[in-house]
């Protein structure tokens, strides 16, 4: 095996080994955990900052602040939930899922956009919005299209100051 997470995933017909993982299902999973810390953590001003005038670089103890109020749970589900949605390829995406992606979008959107900034991900987050863009149908893909054009055009600015996403 290649690595660690091929040998998870590769099948032994003749004896299945109890640590094998179904790709699209552990992502599935994954996508799942990453939505609910999202919609339990996201809100806004996420990390407290008095004024809304300053650039990211000119807030005084900036890493200290993202440290304290970006939990590590929080940065990884940021960062990743649309690759795990990206993971489930091939799989149509189950009721669960797509109620937790409503749940979370659009209502905390600029929220996560202000994580992704802190993160210095807006670049990130322009890029992975296109998976559930051309994964979900309806009035939630159209949202992340509309979500993808926002980024394009705002992204510079939310990605040196934050408050200005709102």
């Amino acid at each position: 095996h290649a690595s660690f997470a091929d040998y998870l995933v590769a099948p032994e017909e003749s004896h299945p080994q109890p640590w094998f993982v179904e790709p699209a299902v552990g992502h599935q999973l994954l996508a799942m955990g990453c939505l609910h810390v999202l919609h339990t953590q996201l809100h806004f001003n996420i990390c407290a900052l008095e004024s809304s005038y300053y650039l990211n670089s000119e807030i005084e103890d900036l890493d200290r602040h993202i440290a304290h109020y970006i939990s590590s749970e929080l940065a990884y589900a940021s960062k990743f939930w649309p690759k795990h949605l990206e993971g489930i390829k091939g799989k149509e995406l189950d009721n669960s899922l797509c109620s937790a992606l409503n749940d979370c979008f659009p209502e905390y959107f600029l929220y996560w956009l202000e994580v992704m900034s802190f993160l210095r991900c807006i670049d990130v987050a322009l890029a992975d919005i296109n998976i559930p863009k051309e994964l979900i149908h309806g009035h939630l893909g159209t949202f992340f299209g509309d979500a993808q054009e926002f980024i394009r055009n705002f992204g510079p600015i939310i990605s040196q100051s934050v408050p200005h996403i709102y």
